[in-house]
C-alpha cells in the first residue's frame, strides 16, 4: 500500500484475510486510485476480491494472464463488475497516480511458463528515494531485466517471491544493492519462507542492509519525504538466520600403498678361516662328521692333559676352552690336529705328543 495525501495505490492484497480492509481504511481517502495485481495466484489477490467490494477502485492493472482457480474466477468477477478501467502492464509502461510513476520493468513478451516469472515489477522513485517491487518475480525475471538494463541501484527493495530461494539472485543483488529489504511471510508458512539462502545472499550486500519481514516484524512502514527514509515496524523484529556456513569435512588423505621392496636372496657368508688366538668359532654343517671323530680325540687329549697338569702342579680348574675348528678334520703328517685355547696361549695338540708349542 501506498499513501501520497490524497492518493493511494494497493500493488496486491494477499490471501483471503478479514483483516486487509479494516486496515486499509486507515489511509484511503474517497476512492482507491489503482490496484495493481502482480499475477493472478491466489495469495496475491483472494485479498483483493473484499477491497473491491469496500472500495471504488478507479483503475486495475494485471499481467494479463489467467487462471483456473476460484479466486482469480472470483476477482475478476469483481474486477467486471466494479467496472474499473483495467490495464494490461508490460515492460516499458509506466502507470501514473497522481504524483506517482510507477515504472514498469516486468512482464515481457514472450511470457515464461511459470506465473510467478511474469509478476509484474515496478520502479518507484520518489525525490531521491528509489522503491524497487518484485511481486514474485524470480531469478529468470531478473536475468532479463539485466540483459535488458532495466535495473539501478535503489534504496527499498520489496523482496521477490516471498524471500524465496528461486528469487534474489547474486547478479541481480549486485546492481540493486538496496539498503533495505522487505520481504513478506506469513509466520511458519508451509513453503519455509524466507529460505536462509535468500538472508545469506542479502546479507552478503554488505554490512549496512536492513532486512524486515512480515513474519517477525509484523506490518513494516516506510516513510519518506523524498530526501531521507525511516523504517517502523509493528513488533519488534529479530533478525532471520541465515544459511549456516559448513565445516568442509577433512577427507583423510588416502595412505598410498606401499610395493614391499624385493628381498634380496641372502648371499651365503663363507665360513671364515679362524684365526688363533681369535676367539670362539662357529662350526659349519659341512664338518660335523669331523667334529663328532675330533671329539673322541679330545677325550683321550683331555686325559692326557689332567695328567701331564697333575705332573706339572697345575690345579683341575684352571680355565681352558677345546675349540674344534675347520682344520680339525684335516691331516696334517697323518695326524689329526687340534688347537686348545688354555690360559691365554692357543695350543697345538697332536695325538700322542703332550709338549705344546707356541702359534
Amino acid at each position: 500500500m501506498l499513501d501520497l495525501g490524497a492518493t493511494e495505490v494497493l500493488i496486491d492484497g494477499g490471501e483471503k484475510s478479514p483483516v486487509v480492509v479494516p486496515y486499509l481504511q486507515q489511509y484511503v481517502d474517497g476512492p482507491l486510485e489503482a490496484m495493481i495485481a502482480t499475477h493472478p495466484h491466489a495469495d496475491h489477490i483472494g485479498g483483493l476480491i473484499a477491497v473491491l467490494d469496500a472500495f471504488d477502485v478507479e483503475k486495475t492493472w494485471t499481467n494479463g494472464q489467467t487462471n483456473s482457480t476460484q479466486p482469480y474466477i472470483d476477482f475478476m468477477g469483481k474486477v467486471n463488475a466494479e467496472g474499473a478501467d483495467v490495464q494490461v502492464a508490460r515492460r516499458g509502461d509506466t502507470i501514473g497516480v497522481g504524483n506517482l510513476t510507477f515504472k514498469v520493468l516486468n512482464t515481457v513478451e514472450p511470457l515464461f511458463s511459470d506465473l510467478n516469472s511474469n509478476s509484474i515489477v515496478l520502479m518507484l522513485s520518489y525525490g531521491n528515494v528509489d522503491f524497487l517491487f518484485m511481486g514474485d518475480g524470480q531469478k529468470d525475471s531478473e536475468s532479463s531485466m539485466i540483459a535488458a538494463g532495466q535495473l539501478q541501484d535503489i534504496d527499498i527493495l520489496k523482496v521477490g517471491h516471498h524471500g524465496s530461494r528461486t528469487s534474489s539472485s547474486q547478479a541481480f543483488l549486485k546492481i540493486v544493492r538496496p539498503e533495505v529489504a522487505i520481504y513478506m511471510a506469513g509466520t511458519g508458512n508451509q513453503y519455509g519462507h524466507p529460505h536462509p539462502e535468500t538472508i545469506s545472499a542479502l546479507q552478503a550486500i554488505g554490512a549496512q542492509i536492513q532486512i524486515y519481514g512480515t513474519d517477525n516484524c509484523g506490518t513494516v512502514i516506510v516513510s519518506t519525504d523524498g530526501k531521507s527514509y525511516s523504517v517502523s515496524t509493528a513488533t519488534a523484529c529479530t533478525t532471520p538466520a541465515p544459511t549456516p556456513t559448513p565445516t568442509p569435512s577433512s577427507t583423510a588423505t588416502p595412505t598410498p600403498a606401499v610395493t614391499p621392496t624385493p628381498t634380496a636372496a641372502a648371499t651365503p657368508t663363507p665360513t671364515p678361516t679362524p684365526t688363533p688366538g681369535a676367539g670362539a668359532a662357529v662350526v659349519p654343517w659341512s664338518v660335523i662328521g669331523g667334529v663328532i671323530g675330533a671329539a673322541i680325540v679330545a677325550g683321550f687329549l683331555f686325559f692326557l692333559l689332567m695328567r701331564s697338569r697333575t705332573k706339572r702342579g697345575l690345579p683341575y680348574d684352571a680355565g681352558f676352552l677345546i675349540i674344534p675348528l675347520p682344520r680339525a678334520s684335516t691331516k696334517e703328517e697323518g695326524k689329526d690336529v687340534f688347537y686348545i685355547l688354555s690360559e691365554g696361549r692357543v695350543i697345538r695338540v697332536t695325538p700322542h705328543q703332550n709338549d705344546t708349542a707356541k702359534s
